[in-house]
């Protein structure tokens, strides 16, 4: 069997649930409910809108009604911003108050005090030039944030308006597929469009960067794969991705885009290679200057973030959890972000087990034991403390009950739930796992990569805290390639009307793509509604009369992820 063939097998199964959407299976109720939902609105257009000027870049408005419905509406959106700007404030009065408010030489000088004794009056506070610097720089910051809060404000009150006049009162108790529809079906009220947008036109400019991202990805253009020592290493993080967009599209000398929607036409010259080389140093540059700034912010913030997770359940560190690559890696072209979570919710139970399937069944035991004393130790410290408090003023008796604490998190990880095995073998589980995430390698190399996408708390919680330090160097590392990245806008970029300029690839088109295929099929799936081109038309009947002979039976989600593994299964069988 071929890699095309196991990639049509894999299309077909996928394809399975839009053929019971026209055979009336229990996934075409679901469409049944949008009957009175799609029922023309009976108000009249309002000559001035709230946000109708937000409706010139169609791409951020349409962002910002998508992140609208996500978010839950406008008061958890608003409510989310300010409590974010009041726990900045407090980080930033705590750390002060840490630093200069606290006599540690009389906290620990073993005496009995009270608070009074050990904390100090506000006029004796010497704040070092440091920390007026500190000071400054947040105070800018807020400044920024507080201006972003108001003019977010003025967006969302607008978004809200929007949400009305297409009949949408209360976004928590419709899906977005029924908001996607209520726009289209009254756009020409609303969005002022000389021409009507389509499903596909919509999601391609709620995702537009995100698609150029993912297909400068697939080709190796950002560097994410190293080789230290001999190790090979996947580092992706947040803060570089945000810098990485920020420098090919926002950025404010030479960007990739001169807006939202429309390619740059100084890209196609020869001399934006080292413009854009440029770019990368003057980026570069910064990063590593407000590298401390940021590194000691990280650090405070995720202390007291985490600190909570220590104290209450420690072991949580020695769970596992989907990277930044994996978010990257693992999404469909078109793909919003809340259907990327949904299928990451679906595989991480598979893929943990498939992970744990490969501890060494030694360790575990030794981890067993050593759980057992340390639990057995942790219960007489903590049996004594209980009966008398005095015992906790022996020396380092707050200490060792701590570590033991540790101990017991650390091993508790290693341990596991049982001694018996999963159900399925190790296979099953890989190819389970595959047919929820599609873009994962069938050979030796399946468990390397698993363990880039699903990688330990306490390994992503390193990598955040180290961002500030790796991202300047990745951006060195993206100016060394410039060229292909050069090239790769100019030869991928295509026009298409009421959309503007888009990668080619999202436009779901070709069919020889691993990716494409399972995209267009995942979009047809996700939205039942769209009308499809003919060539694309031609290519989901292909996968349904494929499915149709396999006599697939699929009654929901999860049934079609079980019969994806099925399918793969099968071919695996034949292969052999």
């Amino acid at each position: 069997m071929t890699r095309e063939g196991a990639t049509l097998s894999l299309t077909q199964s996928l394809f399975t649930s839009v053929v019971m959407n026209e055979e009336s299976t229990p996934l075409s109720l679901q469409l049944n409910s949008y009957e009175s939902f799609n029922q023309p609105l009976s108000f009249e257009p309002k000559e001035t809108r709230k946000y109708q000027d937000f409706i010139q870049d169609l791409d951020f408005f349409l962002t910002k009604v998508y992140f609208f419905h996500q978010r839950s509406g406008l008061l958890c959106i608003l409510l989310d911003q300010l409590l974010f700007l009041l726990q900045f404030v407090f980080v930033l009065l705590l750390s002060l108050f840490l630093l200069n408010g606290i006599d540690f030489n009389r906290l620990f000088d073993g005496q009995h005090k009270t608070w009074s004794d050990v904390i100090l009056p506000w006029s004796s506070w010497q704040l070092s030039s440091l920390q007026i610097l500190l000071i400054t720089l947040s105070s800018l910051y807020f400044l920024y944030k507080s201006i972003r809060f108001l003019r977010s404000l003025q967006v969302n009150l607008s978004i809200k308006a929007f949400y009305f006049d297409v009949g949408v009162r209360d976004v928590a108790s419709y899906s977005w597929n029924q908001v996607l529809q209520r726009i289209l079906s009254h756009q020409h009220l609303v969005l002022l469009q000389e021409r009507p947008l389509t499903e596909l036109e919509v999601v391609a400019r709620i995702t537009r960067f995100d698609n150029y991202v993912l297909s400068l990805l697939d080709r190796g253009l950002i560097p994410v794969h190293f080789t230290v020592f001999g190790l090979h290493l996947t580092h992706l993080t947040e803060g570089f991705l945000w810098n990485l967009k920020f420098l090919l599209f926002r950025f404010p000398f030479d960007p990739f885009f001169e807006n939202s929607w429309r390619l740059n036409e100084a890209v196609r010259s020869i001399d934006f290679e080292s413009k854009f080389r440029r770019n990368c140093l003057i980026l570069g540059i910064v990063n590593l200057v407000l590298c401390p700034l940021i590194l000691l912010f990280i650090v405070v913030n995720s202390f007291f973030s985490y600190a909570d997770s220590v104290k209450r359940d420690p072991a949580a560190f020695g769970t596992r959890c989907w990277s930044c690559f994996a978010r990257i890696f693992c999404r469909h072209l078109n793909e919003l972000e809340h259907s990327l979570q949904k299928r990451l919710d679906r595989a991480f139970k598979s893929t943990t087990q498939f992970m744990d399937s490969f501890q060494d069944p030694l360790l575990r035991l030794l981890a067993r034991h050593v759980l057992f004393v340390s639990s057995a130790v942790l219960a007489v410290c903590l049996g004594l403390t209980v009966y008398d408090e005095d015992t906790l003023r022996l020396n380092h008796m707050l200490t060792l009950i701590t570590g033991l604490t540790g101990v017991a998190a650390v091993a508790k990880s290693f341990a596991g739930d049982s001694l018996l095995p999963h159900k399925l073998s190790q296979q099953q589980l890989f190819q389970q796992t595959r047919a929820r995430l599609h873009y994962l390698p069938d050979n030796a190399r399946s468990r390397q990569v698993m363990a880039t996408l699903l990688q330990y708390r306490v390994s992503l919680l390193l990598e955040t805290i180290l961002s500030p330090l790796t991202t300047p160097f990745l951006l060195f590392c993206l100016r060394n390639k410039s060229r292909e990245v050069c090239d790769f806008f100019r030869s991928f970029t295509v026009n298409v009307d009421s959309v503007g300029d888009v990668v080619s690839f999202s436009l779901l088109q070709g069919q020889r793509p691993l990716r494409t295929q399972l995209s267009l099929v995942h979009f047809k799936l996700e939205n039942p509604e769209w009308t499809a081109s003919a060539q694309q038309s031609d290519f989901l009947e292909f996968v349904r009369q494929g499915a149709h002979e396999q006599q697939v039976e699929v009654e929901d989600v999860d049934d079609l992820e079980l019969q994806m593994t099925r399918s793969t299964l099968f071919l695996e069988r034949q292969q052999t």
